[in-house]
C-alpha cells in the first residue's frame, strides 16, 4: 500500500511530498484537483518512474551502443526548470505485509555528461537499510555484508537480492511494476491482440494484450468485473477476443438485450466514453486478482457524459473501499461530490515560475482561510488557492 511520495528538483515539483492518511478509512481512496498546469500529472509522471523501475528499467543512458535500446527512465529535461546544478531526489514510501518500505533515488547531471547518474541510492525495510549508495559504490546490510562498484547510470534496485527478506523485496517490487497509473488516450487504445501481459500502458494502449493476461490469472473476474458496471452499461455482456476475417485476434465488446438478442463490436470503433468505461473493466479484473492493487487514474471522467459521472466514480471508489488504493485527479464538480472534504487534495502553484506546493485538503484549506460556503462553487469561481 502506498504511504508517501516525495520529489525534489523533478519538472515543477520541488520539495513536494504528499502523504496518504494512515486512517483505515481514508488511505484507499484520494483525489487531486488544481488547474491545468498545476502538477497533477506530474505526481502521476513520478509514480510511473517508481513503476518502470520495478519493472526492471534501470537505465539512465540517452544512448548505448549507438543506439537507444531503451529510453532512460529519467532525462535531464525532468530537471525543474532546467537547474541541473542540484540533484534531482525521489522517494517511495510502500508498506507490504506490514513491513515499511522506503526507497530513496537521487540523480544528478555533472558538468559535461549527457545523461545522468546515480548520486544516492538507498532502499529501507522498517529503519534497517538493505543497501545504500553513493554514485558507483554499493555497501549492504550486515545480512549481506561487502561493498562493489555498479555502473553509475544504471540504477540498482531492479538487481538487489536481498537475502534476509526476499519475498517482502520481491512483492515491494511487483507493487511498484504493478502500479496502474493510467492517463488513457481512446484513440491509441488498440483492440489489437499480440502478447499478453501484465503491465497497462499510460495511455492504456494495450488493453486487449492487458485485458488476456487478466483473464489467464483469473477467469471468474470478468464475470465478477462486469457486474459492477450493469447499472452503467445494463447492455454490456462481456469483452472478449476472437480472430477477425483476416485471422488478426481482436478484442471485442458483447452487447445484448433483454430478448437475449446479441451483437458485437470491435472494440476500436466504440465511442472515447464507452472506450473508457469498458477499461474499469480490466481495472477491476486487476483488483479482483490482486487485492492490493493501486490504480492512480489521471481524469477517469475525461470522456464520460455528465450523467455517467456520478455513477462511475461511485464503482471505481467503492471497490477499493476496504483493500487496495483508487487515486484520481479531475477537473470535474461531478466527481468532487463523490469525494469527502478530507480526501480531496489541492493541487496548486501560483504560476508557471514557482514549483507546486505541497498538497492540502480542502478540510485543510478550510481551517486555514476560515471559509464555511460551499466548496464546489468556489472552486468554480476560482476562488480556491493555498
Amino acid at each position: 500500500m502506498l504511504k508517501r511520495v516525495y520529489a525534489h528538483n523533478y519538472k515543477c515539483l520541488q520539495n513536494f511530498e504528499f502523504k496518504v492518511s494512515n486512517d483505515e478509512c481514508d488511505k484507499h481512496n484520494a483525489l487531486l484537483i488544481g488547474k491545468n498546469g498545476a502538477g497533477k500529472s506530474t505526481i502521476a509522471d513520478v509514480l510511473r518512474i517508481f513503476q518502470s523501475i520495478g519493472r526492471g528499467n534501470s537505465n539512465l543512458l540517452l544512448l548505448r551502443e549507438g543506439v537507444q535500446k531503451f529510453a532512460p527512465v529519467v532525462s535531464s529535461d525532468d530537471f525543474s526548470f532546467g537547474r541541473t546544478d542540484a540533484p534531482m531526489r525521489l522517494e517511495i514510501d510502500v508498506e507490504i505485509d506490514g513491513k515499511w518500505c522506503l526507497y530513496l533515488l537521487e540523480l544528478e547531471l555533472p558538468p559535461k555528461f549527457s545523461a545522468l547518474r546515480v548520486k544516492t541510492e538507498k532502499l529501507t525495510i522498517d529503519n534497517e537499510v538493505r543497501f545504500s549508495r553513493e554514485t558507483a559504490c554499493i555497501t549492504f546490510s550486515e545480512h549481506q555484508q561487502g561493498t562493489f562498484e555498479f555502473d553509475w547510470h544504471s540504477i540498482y534496485l531492479p538487481s538487489f537480492p536481498d537475502r534476509k527478506e526476499p519475498v517482502i523485496m520481491e512483492r515491494f517490487r511487483s507493487f511498484l511494476a504493478k502500479m496502474i497509473v493510467i492517463s488513457p488516450i481512446p484513440q491509441y487504445m488498440s483492440d489489437r491482440y499480440s502478447n499478453k501481459t501484465s503491465y497497462i500502458d499510460g495511455s492504456a494502449v494495450n488493453i486487449a494484450d492487458w485485458f488476456m493476461a487478466l483473464l489467464e490469472q483469473n477467469p471468474n473476474a470478468h464475470a465478477e468485473a462486469t457486474n459492477h458496471l450493469v447499472s452503467m452499461v445494463p447492455d454490456f455482456k462481456m469483452l472478449g477476443v476472437v480472430a477477425d476475417s483476416y485471422g488478426q485476434k481482436r478484442l471485442y465488446a458483447y452487447f445484448h438485450n433483454n430478448k437475449d438478442e446479441e451483437i458485437r463490436f470491435q472494440f476500436g470503433i466504440l465511442s472515447d466514453g464507452e472506450k473508457c468505461m469498458l477499461l474499469a473493466v480490466c481495472v477491476l479484473m486487476a483488483k479482483i486478482c490482486d487485492k492490493e492493487c493501486f490504480c492512480f487514474w489521471d481524469e477517469p471522467d475525461n470522456y464520460l457524459a455528465i450523467s455517467e459521472v456520478e455513477n462511475f466514480i461511485t464503482i471505481m471508489r467503492g471497490s477499493f473501499l476496504k483493500k487496495g488504493q483508487f487515486f484520481a485527479t479531475t477537473h470535474n464538480p461531478e466527481t468532487v461530490a463523490c469525494f469527502e472534504e478530507h480526501n480531496t487534495f489541492i493541487i496548486y502553484r501560483d504560476d508557471h515560475l514557482l514549483p507546486t506546493k505541497s498538497p492540502a485538503s480542502v478540510t485543510e484549506w478550510r481551517e486555514k482561510n476560515e471559509i464555511k460556503s460551499d466548496f464546489i462553487s468556489a472552486w468554480i469561481k476560482g476562488e480556491v488557492e493555498l
